[in-house]
Parts: structure tokens; C-alpha cells; sequence
């Protein structure tokens, strides 16, 4: 699994970054394991994976990889048997204000990074009555997706209503 870390709180007091960079601060580290493994052990296993993996990114990373980013320049991810994760929960969306009015929705329009459609964002949300949660919208290619939603449904009993043939267009109204 690849993590897609925020790296700014990584660095010390006295920041690294250059004088009025606004842009992102993140890094791709990957939680690696045998599904044999990820499968004979708890769920704590696979958790303590993707901490290591997130606590891996330190300052003194994320400078070797700013030094290898220009000698190599900018290299892709493999995104083969691959599962993305990023965790959008204190990107403070809903305290953006364009003046339209109340956020409703602070998350992925589409889903994927690029023309690689499996990406996973957990996302924080309130309902109309107030109550905080998180959504997770899982993007898969149309084939994936139609597996992932078997698996789900065996797990669950076929409780995973309701039961769609294909692949759905929800059109927003925002």
C-alpha cells in the first residue's frame, strides 16, 4: 500500500522549506507485505505497517528525495497491484470560503491520480444533523470495482444494498 504523506509537520521549528512556498509538501512511502502475511495476522499488523511506513518520511527524507528529484527529475509511481491511500482529514476544506455559502463537500471530483484510477481519500464530513464522520470514496477501474463490490457483498451477507448491475453516473448538484 502507498501512503501519501504530509511532510510538513516533519520538519523542525525552523523550517526548510524556501520563504513563501505555499505548495505541497508530500512523499509516497509504501507499506510492503505478502498477502499470505497481510492475511495470517491481525489487523494491528497491517496498522503497524502503515504507520512505519508514514513515520519513515522524515526531514532528513524528504532532502534526499528533493537531492534525487533533480538529479533524476520527477519519477513516476508504479501503480501495478498497487493500493493509494491519502488521508485529507486536516486539509481544513470546509473552512474554505468562496462566499457561496456553507461547505458541503470537501473531497475528490474524480476519482485516481492522473490516468491511474485507484485512489482512495478519506475525507471528513458532517451530515445535515451536525454529526461528524469520514467518507472514503474508493476509485477503481470499472473491472476492479466490480470485484471489490462481490468481495464487500459475500463479507457482508449481500447486506450491501443495493445490488447494482454495472457501473453508476451519479451527477452532482453542486
Amino acid at each position: 500500500m502507498m501512503c501519501i504523506v504530509n511532510a510538513r509537520s516533519r520538519f523542525s521549528a525552523n523550517p526548510s522549506l524556501f520563504v513563501g512556498y505555499y505548495g505541497n509538501c508530500i512523499a509516497f512511502s509504501a507499506a510492503v507485505t505478502t498477502a499470505k502475511e497481510l492475511c495470517g495476522n491481525q489487523l494491528g499488523y497491517a496498522v503497524e505497517l502503515i504507520r512505519k511506513a508514514k513515520t519513515q518520511v522524515t526531514e532528513e527524507y524528504m532532502h534526499s528525495l528533493a537531492d534525487f528529484m533533480v538529479i533524476k527529475e520527477r519519477c513516476l509511481f508504479t501503480t501495478g497491484r498497487t493500493c493509494i491511500v491519502s488521508d485529507w482529514t486536516r486539509a481544513n476544506f470546509s473552512e474554505v470560503n468562496f462566499g457561496w455559502g456553507e461547505t458541503i463537500y470537501g473531497g475528490v471530483v474524480k476519482g485516481g491520480i492522473g490516468s491511474y484510477l485507484g485512489g482512495t481519500y478519506i475525507v471528513p464530513h458532517k451530515n445535515a444533523k451536525g454529526e461528524e464522520g469520514l467518507i472514503l470514496p474508493i476509485c477503481l477501474p470499472p473491472e476492479d470495482m466490480k470485484r471489490f463490490a462481490k468481495e464487500l457483498d459475500d463479507m457482508l451477507g449481500n447486506q450491501n444494498y443495493p445490488t447494482m448491475s454495472g457501473p453508476s453516473f451519479i451527477l452532482s448538484t453542486l
